[in-house]
Formats: C-alpha cells, sequence, structure tokens
C-alpha cells in the first residue's frame, strides 16, 4: 500500500483481489483504478470525489507514485 498524508487525511492506494487498485481518504473508499498511477493522477489533480481535497487546489501533492510513502511489505 502507499501513503500520502495530506492537511484533510490521509490518502491510500490498495491493491484489490481482482488486480485492479482502490484509492482511499482515511477509512472512505474513493474509487477504483486499473493502475496506481491513475490514482496518483487522481489525488495529484484534486479529482478524487473527496471535496475536502478537490476544494484545495493550491495544495500540491506528489506527482508520482515513488513520492507517495510505502508501507514495508505492503506494495507490489
Amino acid at each position: 500500500m502507499w501513503y500520502f498524508f495530506s492537511p484533510v487525511g490521509t490518502f491510500i492506494i490498495a491493491i484489490e483481489p481482482a488486480g485492479t487498485f482502490s484509492l482511499w481518504i482515511d477509512t472512505y473508499r474513493l474509487g477504483v483504478f486499473n493502475a496506481p498511477e491513475e490514482a496518483v493522477d487522481a489525488v495529484r489533480k484534486h479529482k478524487t470525489g473527496h471535496a475536502p481535497w478537490d476544494e484545495l487546489r493550491d495544495l500540491a501533492a506528489p506527482e508520482t507514485l515513488d513520492e507517495w510513502m510505502v508501507m514495508p511489505g505492503t506494495a507490489l
């Protein structure tokens, strides 16, 4: 799993059993993507469906998946 700690909560990208990737903010699932980079783009572009984040367009987010924090043993 990958983590990004934002002022409005912790974004999490997790792998799903079907091989897709889900985007979460804390305990709320925001969407499912075919690749983790698609979830990164949604966060970076403030198009997550989570209004408290999406409305804060002046806040920067990681540009790439490599900039997200990885918990040991949780990512591919």
